[in-house]
């Protein structure tokens, strides 16, 4: 971190300081459940914090620094607003891609625009009974396929994980699962010193001619989350629904943690028991 004004540390360690560690922030809720099975996941502020510490040290094992860019093309995960705060604690300006988006000529000019060095994605992710393939990046989170030496069981249920008919081919010295980068890192992380006007998120912008990528600053993106906070109850749970526009769930998702209320992060739901 820069300063205790720091932008990432006003949405984690201010409220993990000020309010007790197992205190939640984030709740996400999946694509399915059941009466046995509900996908789920519940941060303290305490995980949130060294979650977000150590994709900070995960990043930089990647090669990530203040000079380097990256893009996030993710579903709507916990992944996404931890990788984006290690991004703007290390000064790595990143590209939000929204991993609903299925145009292969859309991202592939995305990508060839912002020359992002590093992609962190998804395997793959449930939409209802649609699952949506989302590999072939570096940093690869496992959110679909089992892991290993997990028997499989008798009958596969279409929505829920893990799916063991799914499988991912890694290319070596390129694919990294997520998961053992996580394991091995350190929540030690380095002081960096950014400056406010350096780029911190590329923000698409289409029309139907033409799409482009727009550079906002550290400040801007603050002053956004500001504008974006005073709207927030910070006493109570703030959903944030997520669209096309990665941008905007990204600043909507940093405005909620920002502002020290709990964040609800919702993927398309899928409920069994009503079919």
């Amino acid at each position: 971190m820069d300063s205790i004004d720091e932008l990432s540390f006003k949405c984690v360690e201010r409220w993990t300081n000020k309010y007790s560690k197992s205190d939640y922030r984030l709740f996400w809720e999946g694509n399915y459940y059941d009466s046995d099975v509900h996908d789920c996941a519940e941060l303290t502020s305490e995980t949130l914090e060294v979650l977000v510490r150590k994709c900070v040290n995960v990043l930089a094992e990647s090669g990530v620094t203040s000079n380097t860019q990256l893009a996030l093309y993710l579903p709507a995960l916990i992944q996404m607003p931890i990788a984006a705060l290690a991004a703007i604690r290390i000064g790595a300006a990143f590209l939000p891609i929204s991993a609903m988006e299925e145009s292969v000529d859309e991202l592939s000019a995305l990508l060839k625009h912002s020359s992002c060095e590093v992609i962190v994605s998804v395997d793959g992710f449930w939409s209802g009974k649609l699952m949506l393939q989302r590999y072939r990046r570096v940093l690869l989170v496992r959110h679909v396929t089992p892991n290993e030496g997990v028997p499989p069981p008798q009958k596969h249920i279409l929505a829920r994980r893990p799916y063991y008919l799914y499988k991912v081919n890694m290319k070596e010295g390129r694919d990294v699962w997520w998961s053992k980068l996580f394991a091995c890192a350190t929540t030690e992380c380095k002081v960096v010193t950014v400056d406010e006007g350096d780029a911190a998120v590329l923000q698409a912008v289409r029309n139907q001619q033409s799409l482009s990528l727009v550079k906002r600053s550290r400040a801007d993106l603050r002053k956004e989350i500001e504008n974006l906070e005073q709207h927030i109850d910070a006493s109570g749970v703030c959903f944030v629904m997520c669209t096309n526009d990665a941008y905007i769930a990204i600043v909507a998702m940093l405005a909620v943690l920002h502002s020290s209320a709990q964040l609800l992060i919702v993927i398309f739901q899928f409920i069994a028991d009503q079919l």
